[in-house]
């Protein structure tokens, strides 16, 4: 009897079939589609890449190896009861690229959907003849597919018969076991061997006395099981301070004065602990102080804070700031902060190597020494070009982008060098909280020589404390003016001068870290007298002749600084939380 209705490899299928056999290459099937042939049953050809006429396609629910036929391959699709109203009288399959590999035709099916009075489920199933079943790969996606009852009923019998309880109690850890979680039946949970067992051990200590030179010390009354050796509240690393020989015998790596005593706990409750603190060493082996501080609660480290002391004992944790020079490896935390590294980019430049890029300039004063592996010793500061740039008196070696250089924000410290950093000289002064010129309480004048039309201010005895884009003000400026750049005797303004001459320049705001000078604000006296002298009232002044000059109602002429103040220097106002 002729074969009507059957299922072949297209002639793509069986190219990437023999292609997967002959490299070892997965051939994987994705999806069947369904068509209705057009009207008719077609009869499947080989070089067809598509159906007459599809109606659905759908990834495939099971792929399955024929258990009576090792090269032919069943591939399954179920179409649910809400999917229909068309014919099925050929089918194709399609692999994960698209193509189709497989063709076949089937007898005419109707496939009905609920709208139309009646529904079903329909399984498609196509057997496909391969050259090499091992190349198929027989997997399909669980997330959206379908299961036949058949497929069930296989799924489970190999379950059943294989008795493997993770199948049916899925779960658990390697070493965990099964057990009741309560009477109920079948209430059961996987759980550790230890899970609610609590055992308790008591500590065993055994204390020696140690003789003159002894290393070898011989255990009575513990084991070295589990044991923590301790000299003078010490504990001692093992491997390191001793090594353990047998059960009852350590030896020591050194010997102790004789009368030592050494104490040996076993089943101690650190005694399992990974580095463990030490009392003796005072929280110095805490492996992150700002965190363990942080969690204790205790105010963050004060290195680089200033503080007032009431004695001339100045304690061990601290320095007088007397602008002494300091050792930098002594002082590692507070060279850090007094001497920081900023990240900029090093140009070489014939009259001194421009640094650029920098986070801020304001706290940076000409004269400033500057270190870099690319430049010389006692490099520093020559001017101050802007927010973000400074020159300096060397040129480099070589230019450096992204270089890390450090500054000395107090220079080197009295007599210092290169080993040295400086910390601030604060003797006789008072303490000021920084206003950079937000609020202008901070002033000061200035002795200055402007030049009508340009912005360069020269006549200067000193530009410390100034700092770019600091606000000046006063005869001969216009509004609105500020510093542009600093060198060692002049600055140069953002907008040229209305007039020229000597003059008075006001700044406002201060420098962090930058001593000022005492100053009394300026100010005056209107001077009154009813003193009589040749029938006239008022001041009179006696010329050098003996005669008298006047009367006049006199004034004392102004004089001062721009504020009343102290000497003193600024600080960052902070509070620590």
């Amino acid at each position: 009897m002729a074969q009507n209705f059957y299922c072949t490899l297209t002639e793509i299928g069986e190219a990437k079939d023999a292609k997967a056999k002959a490299l070892g290459l997965p051939f994987r099937f994705a999806e069947m589609g369904v068509g209705d042939g057009n009207g008719t049953v077609p009869v499947p050809d080989k070089k067809r890449t598509k159906l007459l006429n599809e109606v659905r396609r759908a990834p495939l629910n099971q792929v399955s190896l024929d258990a009576k036929n090792g090269n032919q391959i069943i591939v399954e699709q179920v179409i649910p009861e809400n999917v229909g109203g068309w014919w099925i009288r050929e089918q194709g399959l399609y692999d994960e690229d698209g193509d189709l590999v497989a063709i076949g035709n089937c007898p005419p099916t109707y496939k009905p959907q609920m709208s139309e009075g009646s529904g079903k489920t329909q399984v498609i199933r196509m057997v496909i003849v391969v050259t090499s079943a091992a190349t198929v790969e027989l997997k399909i996606d669980p997330s959206v597919v379908l299961a036949t009852r058949s497929y069930l009923e296989s799924y489970a019998a190999q379950k059943v018969h294989g008795h493997n309880p993770a199948d049916v109690i899925p779960g658990g850890l390697v070493g965990q076991i099964l057990r009741k979680k309560s009477n109920g039946s079948g209430d059961v949970e996987w759980a550790d061997l230890t899970d609610g067992v609590k055992i308790n051990v008591n500590t065993v200590e055994e204390s020696i006395t140690l003789a003159a030179g002894q290393t070898v010390v011989d255990l009575a009354k513990v084991t070295t099981n589990g044991v923590v050796v301790y000299i003078g509240g010490a504990r001692l690393d093992k491997g390191l301070d001793y090594v353990v020989n047998s059960q009852s015998r350590i030896t020591l790596a050194k010997s102790y004065p004789n009368g030592t005593r050494m104490t040996v706990a076993q089943n101690e409750t650190a005694g399992t602990v990974v580095n463990p603190l030490d009392s003796s060493k005072n929280l110095a082996d805490v492996a992150d102080v700002p965190t363990a501080r942080k969690n204790l609660g205790a105010a963050p480290a004060l290195t680089g804070v200033p503080m007032k002391w009431p004695t001339l004992d100045c304690p061990a944790w601290a320095l007088v700031r007397d602008g002494s020079a300091y050792p930098r490896a002594s002082y590692p935390a507070l060279f850090d902060i007094l001497a920081p590294l900023r990240s900029g980019a090093i140009a070489q430049n014939a009259n001194g190597a421009i640094v650029s890029g920098l986070s801020r300039t304001s706290d940076l004063w000409v004269g400033m020494p500057y270190e870099h592996a690319t430049l010389p010793a006692g490099t520093t500061i020559k001017s101050i070009d802007s927010t973000n740039q400074v020159t300096l008196t060397n040129n480099a070696t070589a230019s450096t982008a992204n270089a890390l250089g450090r500054f000395f924000l107090h220079g080197y410290g009295n007599g210092g060098g290169a080993a040295t950093f400086g910390i601030m000289d604060d003797r006789g002064l008072f303490d000021r909280s920084l206003d950079q010129g937000s609020r202008a309480y901070e002033k000061s004048v200035i002795d200055a020589v402007l030049v009508a039309g340009s912005v360069s201010v020269t006549g200067l005895s000193s530009t410390r404390g100034l700092f770019v884009g600091q606000p000046v003000a006063g005869t001969g400026l216009q509004a609105n003016t500020t510093i542009a750049s600093i060198s060692a005797t002049g600055i140069t303004l953002s907008l040229p001068a209305a007039s020229g001459g000597a003059t008075a320049l006001t700044v406002t705001g201060g420098q962090i870290g930058c001593e000022r000078e005492d100053s009394l604000k300026s100010h005056s006296h209107n001077l009154q007298s009813n003193v009589s002298v040749g029938g006239g009232t008022g001041w009179y002044f006696q010329t050098g002749s003996g005669g008298f000059v006047g009367p006049s109602a006199g004034q004392v002429i102004a004089s001062g600084a721009a504020e009343s103040r102290p000497r003193n220097r600024n600080y960052l106002p902070i509070i620590a939380y």
